[in-house]
C-alpha cells in the first residue's frame, strides 16, 4: 500500500509542476505580449509624431514661399532658429516639440516650381514628406532683351591689358603679353621687378620704376621714370603727363537678375565647382572657385580662384564684384581663367595661374607667381534674359501646392 501511495504522490507532484510550468509560460507570454503591445504603441505614436513634424516643416516652408516666392533662393530663411550664422550647405534642421524637421528645397531652373522635402524625426523614427509648390502666376519670359548696355568697347579701360586707379606691381616670373595699343596703366606708381617679362607698353600717372636688368618690351611713359642698372624700355622712355583713368562701374544687375531667374544663386561663404543653369552664378557673399567651370561669376564679396581651377567666362566677364574690401585673388597654380576679371572697389592679386583676358581693379594690382597674363579683349556681354521679375511672371508670384507625397 505504501508503494501505491508513493507512486500517486509522485504523479501528483509531476502534475503540479507541469501545471506551474504551463502557468509560468502563459504568464511570460502574456507579459511579453503586453510589452510588445506597449512597444508597438510607442512606435506608432513616434511614427505619427514624426509624420506630424514632417508636415509641420512643409507648412513652415510653404508659409515662407507664400510670404515671398523669392525666399526659394534664400535657404537661410528655412529654419526656425535664426540666431546662429548660416553657411551655404548647412543642414536646415529645426527643433520642434519632442522632435525635429529637416528641410531641403530644390527650385526648378525656370523658377516655376519648388520641390520641398521635409523629414520629421521623433525618438529615432523618421518620416519624409514632399510637396511641389508652384508659382500659379508663372509664365514663360516674354521680354528677352535688356536695355542696351554701354558700348564698353569705346571705353579706354577696356582697351588695356591691366588697369587700376591705384598702384601696380609686377614681380616674380609671371609674364605679361600685350602690345603698343593695349597697354598696362596705373594712376599710382607702377613697378616692374624680378625676372618677369613685360611684353607690353606701360604707363603711370605718377611714376614708373623698372628694376635692374629689366627691359620692358614696349614704351614706358610717366611724369617720372626710374630705371635700374641695365634696365629700360625697348620702345623708349617718355617722361610726360599721363591722364588718370576712372574705373567704370559695371551694371551687374542684369547678370544677377538672370542668375535669380535660373535659380543659380548662393548665399554665404561658397565654393563653386560646377556650371550654373543659365551660365551665370550669383553669390551673395565670398566665393572660392575650383575645378573646371564654365560660367560668369558675380559676387558681393571677395572672389578667390583656387589651385588648378580652370574658369571660362560665358558672358565676357569671368569674375566681377563690387564693394569696399571685396577683392579678387588668383591662387590657381596650373590653372587658367579666360575672360574679364573685374573688381569694382577692391584689389587684384595674382599668385599663380594663367589669365587670357583683361584685369580691371580699382584699388591696386599685384601680379606675381609664375602665371601669364595674355591680353584678349573681354567685354561684358549682357545676358538675354531681362524679364519683369526673377520668375518671368507678368504678375507677382503666387505660391500654391501642386502635389503632395508622403
Amino acid at each position: 500500500m505504501k508503494a501505491s501511495k508513493t507512486r500517486k504522490s509522485g504523479y501528483a507532484l509531476v502534475v503540479v509542476m507541469s501545471l506551474m510550468a504551463v502557468l509560468a509560460l502563459a504568464f511570460t507570454m502574456l507579459q511579453r505580449n503586453s510589452s510588445q503591445s506597449a512597444y508597438d504603441a510607442r512606435r506608432l505614436k513616434d511614427i505619427a509624431q514624426a509624420a506630424t513634424y514632417a508636415e509641420a516643416g512643409v507648412e513652415f516652408a510653404y508659409s515662407l514661399l507664400v510670404e515671398d516666392y523669392k525666399n526659394r533662393l534664400k535657404p537661410s530663411e528655412f529654419r526656425l532658429d535664426k540666431s546662429s550664422a548660416y553657411n551655404e550647405g548647412d543642414t536646415l534642421t529645426s527643433s520642434y516639440g519632442d522632435g525635429t524637421f529637416t528641410l531641403k528645397l530644390k527650385p526648378s531652373d525656370d523658377g516655376k516650381y519648388v520641390l520641398v522635402h521635409s523629414k520629421g524625426e521623433c525618438r529615432g523614427r523618421n518620416i519624409a514628406v514632399e510637396v511641389l509648390v508652384e508659382d500659379d502666376n508663372w509664365a514663360p519670359p516674354t521680354n528677352t532683351e535688356t536695355e542696351d548696355p554701354p558700348d564698353y568697347g569705346d571705353i579706354d579701360v577696356f582697351k588695356m591689358v591691366l588697369a587700376t586707379e591705384g598702384d601696380a606691381l609686377f614681380r616674380g616670373t609671371s609674364d605679361v603679353y600685350g602690345n603698343d595699343e593695349y597697354v598696362i596703366h596705373s594712376n599710382g606708381p607702377l613697378t616692374v621687378n624680378g625676372s618677369i617679362i613685360v611684353d607690353s607698353s606701360i604707363e603711370s600717372s605718377q611714376t614708373i620704376t623698372i628694376g635692374n636688368n629689366k627691359t620692358v618690351n614696349g614704351s614706358a611713359t610717366a611724369p617720372t621714370v626710374n630705371t635700374g642698372k641695365k634696365g629700360g624700355a625697348s620702345g623708349g622712355v617718355y617722361e610726360k603727363s599721363v591722364p588718370e583713368i576712372t574705373i567704370p562701374e559695371l551694371d551687374l544687375e542684369p547678370y544677377i537678375r538672370h542668375a535669380e531667374h535660373y535659380g543659380a544663386v548662393k548665399t554665404g561663404n561658397t565654393t563653386i565647382s560646377s556650371d550654373p543653369p543659365g551660365g551665370i552664378w550669383y553669390v551673395n557673399g565670398n566665393v572660392t572657385v575650383s575645378g573646371n567651370v564654365n560660367a560668369t561669376i558675380i559676387a558681393s564679396g571677395t572672389i578667390t580662384i583656387a589651385n588648378s581651377c580652370n574658369l571660362t567666362a560665358t558672358h565676357g566677364i569671368a569674375v566681377a564684384n563690387t564693394g569696399a574690401g571685396n577683392n579678387i585673388e588668383m591662387n590657381a597654380s596650373k590653372g587658367m581663367v579666360t575672360g574679364l576679371m573685374y573688381s569694382g572697389d577692391g584689389y587684384f592679386k595674382q599668385n599663380g595661374g594663367d589669365i587670357t583676358g583683361q584685369v580691371i581693379a580699382k584699388l591696386s594690382a599685384n601680379k606675381g607667381g609664375n602665371g601669364v597674363l595674355k591680353y584678349k579683349q573681354s567685354l561684358p556681354i549682357y545676358p538675354e534674359y531681362g524679364g519683369p521679375d526673377e520668375t518671368g511672371s507678368p504678375n507677382e508670384p503666387r505660391a500654391v501646392i501642386a502635389a503632395w507625397q508622403l
